[in-house]
């Protein structure tokens, strides 16, 4: 079991052998969940910012996919 302190600006470092462990990311959210006396920490799952690249557009027109299926 870890432990970790409050500080002054009411933040928490978890310990770098959970963050290794869990392959935590800076940036990546939890959800806090108040349990009883207790606090659960909850990494959000995979809701890490990701900027995908635009495929090319075809100049003078829209790209369009059609559903031979109908």
């Amino acid at each position: 079991m870890s432990t970790a302190t409050v500080t002054r600006d009411y933040k928490i470092t978890l310990p770098k052998e959970i963050r290794e462990s869990m392959h935590l990311q800076p940036g990546q959210e939890f959800e806090l969940i108040q349990n009883g006396s207790g606090i659960q920490i909850v990494p959000t799952a995979n809701r890490l910012s990701v900027t995908l690249p635009m495929p090319p557009r075809k100049k003078g027109g829209i790209i369009s996919a059609h559903n031979s299926d109908c």
